[in-house]
């Protein structure tokens, strides 16, 4: 998964969607075995007579989970954003003034097309993050999970596959 972020992260924006295809072909076929592990990990260590009760704690923990994480992203990206139109008008001081002495029109032109360009810098920024911040996340997963030292449990693959769709 961190990889496909990379990858869509280095494509020159506005990408068509024949681009994007095969790295979210990728992605998406990245995204099962993930919540097949996350599921696992979570459930691991849970008695048999209380897992179908964790597993209704843990699908309702990822919706909650998935509620703020959209919120928290919709910060970060405008947050990104700022900080990509900052590197567009401060560092030099003359820029601001070279934006200024524009006439109305030319002045309206301009900041759309800095607010366009700094939307598609961020949209690249955000997902080198998310390919930073998948890769951390896999290799604390890789750490905290239990050695297998016998076959899995046959109640644990049912209770796997229920854990996929929340």
């Amino acid at each position: 998964m961190a990889l496909n972020f990379w990858w869509i992260s280095s494509y020159l924006r506005p990408a068509t969607w024949e681009l994007l295809l095969l790295p979210q072909l990728f992605l998406g076929a990245a995204i099962g075995p993930f919540f097949s592990s996350m599921t696992t990990l979570a459930l691991g260590h849970v008695p048999k007579s209380q897992q179908l009760n964790a597993l209704d704690l843990l699908n309702g923990a990822r919706n909650i989970g998935a509620g703020l994480a959209i919120t928290f992203s919709d910060i970060g990206w405008d947050r990104l954003q700022a900080h990509q139109w900052n590197l567009f008008t401060t560092p030099d001081p003359s820029n601001s003034l070279r934006f200024l002495s524009f006439s109305p029109i030319d002045s309206h032109t301009a900041h759309t097309e800095l607010e366009r360009v700094a939307g598609l810098l961020t949209f690249n920024d955000f997902f080198q993050l998310l390919a930073w911040g998948t890769l951390l996340f896999s290799c604390l997963v890789w750490f905290l999970t239990p050695p297998r030292t016998h076959l899995p449990d046959p109640d644990l693959i049912i209770l796997e596959n229920l854990g996929e769709e929340p």
